[in-house]
């Protein structure tokens, strides 16, 4: 059984990308997960069963688009283009990371829009 790692991944301005990942770290596959807005990576429901299922062959990767804010109770959306940057960054870092032959992302609602 593996355990979640928190990470944090420098972005524009003084933002960084908060996430997890769990898995097989030397797995030559790398799975992210895209989600729609307002979703929070620790709230999936079905991609928790999912990244179960994936975690002993891949690294599999969670992360949030969204600035939420628990302070003010409230969760900002960024732009599409933000998010599609974002994504692109975690893949970059997750690939010289640990160097994967190939990547799959899969997405549900907003993050097949941020995919695409």
């Amino acid at each position: 059984m593996t355990s979640l790692t928190q990470f944090e991944i420098p972005f524009l301005n003084n933002f960084v990308i908060k996430g997890e990942y769990e898995g097989n770290e030397d797995a030559k596959l790398l799975v992210i997960f895209s989600y729609g807005v307002g979703v929070k990576r620790d709230s999936w429901g079905m991609f928790d069963e999912i990244s179960d299922s994936l975690k002993d062959r891949s690294l599999v990767v969670r992360f949030d688009y969204n600035r939420i804010s628990t302070k003010e109770n409230a969760t900002y959306v960024l732009p599409c283009s933000v998010q599609s940057q974002m994504l692109a960054q975690v893949i970059d870092h997750f690939s010289s990371l640990f160097s994967p032959t190939n990547k799959a992302i899969i997405a549900h609602s907003m993050g097949c829009v941020v995919v695409g």
